[in-house]
């Protein structure tokens, strides 16, 4: 709420690191209020000083695995699950198979951060290398076999990486449809990113 914010230790930071809070929390939201450290640090790589200030001033902290904490957020995370289940237990079967989901979810994601630190572990220390979760959203289709994409995308050089990213935008707009798009794994397999961009034709008024 307005008035918690200007009562709050986020006034006492930089303008510029209040911005990045703001985006840091949608980002922990949308990922089910479970990222870490590293990804944060890479999705937000202007800005590192602004995340080592908020870690300073104690308005995000770390937990042992060194996953992002941002306790307001997981706290209406948390609330967001349990009028779910409730809901589940007063009759509705569907939203208690949902409730389970988005819980499985959420422990899935927790596990899937930690096999994706090892993947990087295992990749040179490059800092050049783009997270794929960064391609992911990006390419916004997420169907067909994501764990191929991850190791088909850990494969790609620093530099394919970063013309796929710049890429994207302009690619995507050939498609009326995101139905039209191809799946990821197709994109990445069949290299997709050396198209011939094409452009819809324009019709001119006679």
């Amino acid at each position: 709420m307005p008035g918690e914010w200007l009562r709050g230790d986020i006034t006492l930071c930089t303008h510029n690191t209040q911005g990045v809070f703001i985006n840091l929390c949608c980002y922990y939201w949308m990922k089910d209020c479970s990222i870490c450290l590293a990804n944060a640090k890479q999705r937000f790589s202007k800005d590192v000083a602004s995340l080592e200030e908020l870690l300073k001033q104690d308005i995000i902290s770390l937990d042992e695995n060194e996953n992002i904490v941002i306790k307001f957020l997981d706290e209406q995370m948390s609330e967001f699950i349990d009028i779910s289940e409730k809901r589940a237990i007063s009759g509705s079967i569907g939203g208690k198979a949902n409730a389970k989901q988005m819980l499985s979810k959420r422990v899935a994601k927790r596990s899937n951060i930690d096999k994706e630190k090892d993947i990087d572990k295992d990749k040179d220390k490059d800092n050049n290398y783009i997270e794929f979760e960064i391609f992911w959203n990006d390419y916004n289709k997420k169907l067909g076999d994501k764990k191929k994409c991850v190791i088909k995308w850990n494969k790609l050089t620093p530099e394919i990486q970063l013309k796929i990213i710049e890429s994207l935008p302009e690619w995507k707009k050939q498609f009326r449809d995101n139905q039209f798009q191809p799946y990821p794994e197709t994109y990445l397999n069949q290299e997709r990113w050396n198209d011939e961009i094409l452009r819809p034709k324009i019709k001119l008024a006679i």
